[in-house]
């Protein structure tokens, strides 16, 4: 008789249909802005992520589907500083770089995250189709 008491019970605590994060989910993109230097050390700008796009400073920006290629590498100077360099394919067809530099430790790491969450792909993972092209060429 406790065996049929237990049952409902069990059955209704492991149903999936029933499980959420409440507050702690995300129901959509949060936007995230992020003030580092564009091109260059000591050019500021702005990037924003909304979820649809990449922008930098207020412009049209790109969306995660044109992003062909994400790196990170050092800027090469004696102190700490991080580069982004987002290889993008253009309205026209042609291919562009944009270079996104900071020396911030807590910055560096988040400006990743948010790259990654927007492109769907580590840094450095290019997107498949665009490997497959330049192997036919």
């Amino acid at each position: 008789m406790r065996h049929l008491l237990l049952a409902p019970l069990i059955i209704g605590l492991s149903s999936p249909a029933l499980a959420d994060l409440g507050e702690a989910e995300l129901t959509e993109f949060q936007t995230r802005t992020f003030d580092v230097w564009c091109g260059q050390r000591y050019k500021d700008c702005e990037v924003t992520f909304t979820g649809e796009r990449l922008k930098v400073n207020a412009g049209k920006g790109i969306t995660p589907s044109s992003i062909l290629l994400t790196q990170e590498d050092n800027c090469g100077t004696f102190y700490y500083c991080a580069r982004f360099t987002v290889t993008y394919q253009k309205a026209n067809g042609s291919k562009a770089n944009g270079k996104f530099l900071m020396q911030n430790h807590h910055t560096v790491r988040e400006f990743r995250q948010e790259l990654e969450r927007f492109t769907g792909r580590e840094i450095g993972a290019a997107k498949t189709i665009d490997i497959e092209e330049t192997r036919n060429k």
